[in-house]
Order: structure tokens, then C-alpha cells, then sequence
């Protein structure tokens, strides 16, 4: 693995990158993520600038857990994703509800089957 350009990882674990910074603030980030496809968001989880905000400290105070429990992560990255890219103008589209069923008619039914 090469190193980055004036980076060198901390002895013992050279797969290891560096911390990424905030943009916002310089301070290093808790987590960083693209948005979902197509939007072009690039998501920042920055303690600083991002405490004030309830899915954020949701995810923050998860994240500082040692016994953090691993089944609720799918809903704090959710609520985070929700949260991030609204502030960016975005809202996540509602489940489209499934039409009914037409009813069968029953000569369409096999013999011995109805």
C-alpha cells in the first residue's frame, strides 16, 4: 500500500489512513460518506459542528460507545442520512403503497383447485 502524499501512517498499522478533516470546522471526523447515489452530497459527522443536531448526536454518542449495540446501526445511519440531506434540500421519497389485487374469477381456476 502506498502512503499518501506527505502522510505516513502511525507505526504498527500501515493499512491504516489518516483522519479525515471537516471541512467546516478542521476538527477530525467522526465519519465521512457519500449521500445517496446521484445527489453528489458528501456527508461529514463532525462532533463540533454537528452535536447540536439530534440524529447526528444520536449516531456521535453510538459511535463513543464501547458496548454499543450493532442492531441499531441501520436506523441511527438512516436518521443521520435523513437529517444531512435535508439540510441540503433533499427529502427521502415515501414507499409507494402497492394497488390491489383484481379479483379472480373463478372459471380461471383449474379443475380440482377451487
Amino acid at each position: 500500500m502506498k502512503n499518501w502524499p506527505g502522510c505516513t501512517p502511525p507505526a504498527g498499522n500501515e493499512d491504516k489512513k489518516p483522519d479525515r478533516l471537516c471541512s467546516r470546522c478542521g476538527e477530525v471526523l467522526v465519519m465521512d460518506w457519500y449521500g445517496p447515489w446521484l445527489t453528489h452530497v458528501w456527508m461529514e459527522l463532525c462532533d463540533s459542528c454537528d452535536g447540536h443536531k439530534p440524529a447526528a448526536r444520536a449516531f456521535i454518542e453510538w459511535h463513543r460507545d464501547p458496548g454499543r449495540d450493532p442492531d441499531v446501526l441501520p436506523q441511527l445511519f438512516e436518521d443521520w442520512e435523513t437529517e444531512v440531506m435535508h439540510a441540503h434540500g433533499w427529502a427521502r421519497a415515501t414507499e409507494p403503497e402497492a394497488p390491489p389485487s383484481p379479483q379472480i374469477h373463478p372459471g380461471l381456476v383449474p379443475h380440482g383447485h377451487g
